[in-house]
């Protein structure tokens, strides 16, 4: 459930590119640091691993035919804010696809934030009351009207973590490793088809969807 009605990116002091981000990562994986406070080893070892599979996933993603036409197809002015981490691994395997899927539509502006740098923002956009990252909020730069969010995972992986809560017959570690099997499988597919549903969505919401933007 959405609470916030308008955010306003560009009062944002702190935010990154895509690229950005990336050059981030690499950085601090050289560094042996990471973002946020928590400088553990966990978080520093997830940061290394984080960078490699950047570089994978943004050498071999592949986007749908399908996708491509509904990006192209919207008609709209969007900023996507997306609350990030170095240390996140739903961050690595989803973040490289929905930074394709903007790039498709020049007038879809993607900016990142840490959830350390803004935990003001982070609260307002909980996932079922936790701080769960990646957390895109889809935001209408005309008016900076808030028209929906994703994250923090695709809806598949998601039900993963729902049942290990529910259940808990595996340990942490075998659903970690699941999850990550799973994305190898799906190569982005699940994520692809969420978010054209979503821009269905979000086009509905705009006030100006009737007014061809060149």
């Amino acid at each position: 459930m959405i609470t916030v009605r308008y955010l306003n990116v560009n009062e944002l002091v702190h935010s990154f590119s895509y690229n950005e981000f990336i050059q981030l990562v690499e950085n601090l994986s050289e560094q042996n640091r990471t973002t946020g406070p928590d400088q553990s080893e966990k978080k520093l070892k997830f940061t290394l691993l984080n960078h490699h599979r950047l570089k994978r996933i943004n050498k071999t993603l592949k986007l749908e035919l399908d996708t491509l036409v509904a990006f192209q197809n919207f008609q709209g002015r969007l900023t996507w804010l997306v609350i990030v981490e170095a240390w996140c691994g739903d961050v690595a395997q989803n973040l490289p696809y929905i930074n394709a899927m903007s790039q498709l539509n020049k007038h879809i502006d993607l900016k990142l934030i840490l959830k350390s740098d803004y935990p003001e923002i982070m609260e307002q956009f909980l996932t079922e009351g936790t701080e769960s990252i990646p957390k895109l909020i889809c935001i209408n730069r005309e008016d900076h009207e808030v028209l929906g969010t994703w994250g923090s995972r695709p809806a598949e992986a998601k039900q993963m973590v729902s049942d290990f809560k529910i259940n808990q017959i595996i340990s942490k570690a075998e659903l970690l490793e699941n999850i990550q099997k799973w994305y190898n499988l799906n190569k982005g597919m699940f994520i692809q088809q969420e978010f054209r549903t979503l821009l269905l969505d979000w086009q509905k919401k705009m006030p100006y969807k009737k007014e061809k933007i060149e």
